[in-house]
């Protein structure tokens, strides 16, 4: 995932850590949106490893550019309906 083009000029805007609830709230900033496959493996790997302390990990991310295929609109429909 690290050498993936989606991710070129990524940037971490900043990170909120709840000490008491032990969330810690990531906010990312991304060039494009990200192809759904690097979204998802990047909400996979920060929940496994933040949970292995005993933490949560939660993320916002900011597109610079809003543009997106109808393909890629409906994968993240697909996956905003899929959580319950």
């Amino acid at each position: 995932m690290r050498q993936d083009p989606a991710l070129v000029n990524a940037s971490i805007e900043r990170v909120v850590v709840h000490k008491i609830s032990k969330i810690w709230e990531f906010h990312f900033v991304f060039s494009n949106i990200l192809p759904i496959e690097i979204f998802l493996e990047l909400k996979k790997g920060l929940s496994e490893e933040f949970s292995k302390t005993g933490n949560q990990a939660i993320f916002e991310i900011k597109a610079l550019s809003q543009e997106f295929s109808n393909e890629l609109l409906q994968a993240y429909y697909k996956e905003a309906f899929s959580e319950g």
